[in-house]
């Protein structure tokens, strides 16, 4: 049943906090004393109000726990950390975030980043536009583009889509097989899209912004914001790095050897076999066949390769993103 009718207007939701819907922000934290604070600082100064940070830390053997426990005793009820029993990861951390939150909306957050104020009221304000018009039971993510920093916070790049070359307002589902667009900690999603994310096949998924944003260009909404909301902090502790930036002798060099892309290739194959597995019966048939292709991509000739991605549409959204792509394979 659609809930078109039910739902709040975005106008209104300016009007005070007691009529904005809660949105729990699932934190993962490891050994992240040297940024967290400012991360948390961005956060509990956000303009929409209503919502809680979730944390699970992974062991941290830093000043993260301090940290986070005197954050909980700052805003009491706002903060809930928990401490993983054993070791699990990025993407196993982030999977029992999402089954651990019981909010309507959720958004991801680094430990290292830098949110600008309005991040939650911007992107919850499209959210809810693209809701009443489509219903809350489709599945729905936003996300938004972001600036890139060094460690010491010097800005590298006003835009992290520019820098790479995408054009994110192009991508669908088969451009996503070839790509990944949504940065996790830029996106906020609905209940409906959590619920079928959830459980992550966390054996065999890249990460769980992937997966998340594979099942909103499948079965629901994926659209871009272009505001840069975040600033991404990249440094030597990076799990997965901002991408881009390289230059042209490096750029040449990829396409002598690239074991990078290699290590991307059965990556990818491994999670649209999961993907098939979970949702395949669910796809259309032209979206299907482009799935069972990307299974065996690792395993072909490179002829055979740019061939299946021509057939099948997969493709990068940007012109010299993609052409790159095709010379790397």
């Amino acid at each position: 049943m659609s809930a078109k009718s039910s739902q709040v207007d975005p106008i209104s939701l300016k009007r005070g906090p007691q009529n904005s819907p809660r949105i729990d922000v699932l934190l993962a934290t490891y050994n992240g004393e040297t940024f967290l604070a400012e991360q948390l600082d961005s956060l509990f100064v956000q303009t929409w109000t209503n919502f809680r940070v979730l944390v699970n830390d992974d062991g941290s053997i830093d000043d993260t726990l301090n940290i986070l426990d005197r954050y909980a005793t700052e805003y009491p009820g706002k903060l809930l950390w928990e401490r993983n029993p054993k070791r699990m990861g990025p993407c196993n951390n982030f999977a029992a975030l999402m089954r651990r939150s019981t909010a309507d909306y959720i958004a991801f957050c680094d430990q290292d980043d830098v949110w600008r104020s309005d991040k939650l009221a911007r992107c919850m304000e499209r959210l809810m536009q693209v809701e009443m018009q489509c219903g809350s039971d489709i599945p729905i993510l936003i996300y938004t583009d972001m600036k890139i920093a060094s460690s010491d916070g010097t800005i590298l790049s006003q835009s992290h889509w520019r820098r790479a070359g995408v054009r994110p307002e192009k991508a669908r589902f088969r451009n996503l097989l070839a790509q990944n667009l949504v940065t996790g900690c830029t996106m906020i999603a609905n209940r409906a899209l959590i619920d079928l994310a959830i459980p992550v096949p966390v054996d065999d998924v890249m990460m769980h912004d992937y997966w998340s944003a594979l099942i909103a260009a499948a079965f629901g909404v994926l659209q871009p914001l272009r505001d840069q909301t975040v600033t991404y902090r990249q440094h030597r502790h990076n799990v997965v790095g901002a991408g881009g930036g390289l230059s042209w002798i490096q750029r040449l060099r990829r396409l002598r050897s690239d074991p990078e892309l290699e290590m991307w290739l059965t990556a990818a194959a491994l999670q649209a076999e999961a993907f098939l597995k979970v949702f395949g019966t669910r796809l259309d048939e032209a979206d299907r066949k482009a799935l069972v292709s990307m299974t065996t991509l690792p395993k072909e000739s490179w002829q055979r390769r740019n061939i299946n991605l021509l057939r099948h549409g997969i493709r990068r959204t940007g012109k010299l993103n993609h052409l790159q792509f095709l010379l790397r394979l």
